[in-house]
């Protein structure tokens, strides 16, 4: 295994984004968009303390695909808001595209969640007053992208996941499945490095799914 440390690269040489820590790498692992390194998380109850994770290691190299199976209870979902910035693990290191997103502010969390992760909740998560259209432009909006090519991308990721005729509708006017279908276009609107699925196709039929 190669020698891993982290180093901070000052925000004046990375236009647009905040300073962040980085890995810097010396070999092997220079490919990856996702590391984690000894993670941990303990929920407190009560007096009890829940061990969710224990020591995860995982390498996730650019393009790979992978799927985290286990029994109810064993920390998928744990490890998949770790992984994507939702909640700060209780020790270790996790990385994104090199940066090391253990470390960061509530500020930069959210300029990475933004750029860098895409997410496809089992649950949805659209907003229900928009449309289609507009839930799918509104992460481009938040990352600065022009407006006009933002509805130009969404029109045609939607396309993509066969709601070409529907990115007027709001959710409401959509059926689970649908519904399920604009969360997935979401995920993909700023192309982001990673896109993080808890359970994408539960809601869908078995020939929309693949």
């Amino acid at each position: 295994m190669s020698s891993l440390h982290t180093k901070t690269i000052p925000a004046s040489d990375m236009p647009d984004r905040p300073a962040f820590n980085w890995l810097e790498d010396t070999g092997e692992d220079a490919d990856l968009t996702v590391m984690t390194r000894d993670v941990t998380k303990i929920y407190q109850m009560g007096e009890e303390k829940i061990h969710a994770l224990g020591g995860v290691n995982i390498k996730i190299a650019t393009g790979e695909y992978i799927s985290i199976m286990g029994p109810s209870g064993s920390g998928k979902t744990t490890l998949f808001n770790v992984i994507g910035g939702l909640i700060k693990p209780t020790s270790g290191n996790v990385f994104i595209d090199e940066i090391d997103v253990a470390q960061l502010d509530a500020n930069e969390l959210a300029w990475l969640r933004c750029r860098k992760i895409g997410y496809i909740f089992q649950s949805y998560n659209i907003v229900k007053v928009l449309t289609a259209l507009e839930n799918v432009t509104l992460p481009m909006l938040f990352a600065g992208v022009p407006p006009d090519e933002a509805q130009d991308r969404a029109v045609y990721i939607l396309g993509r996941v066969g709601l070409g005729d529907r990115v007027l509708h709001t959710p409401k006017e959509l059926s689970g499945g649908q519904q399920q279908r604009v969360a997935i276009a979401r995920a993909f609107a700023n192309k982001p490095s990673i896109i993080l699925a808890d359970e994408p196709t539960a809601n869908l039929d078995l020939k929309t799914g693949e």
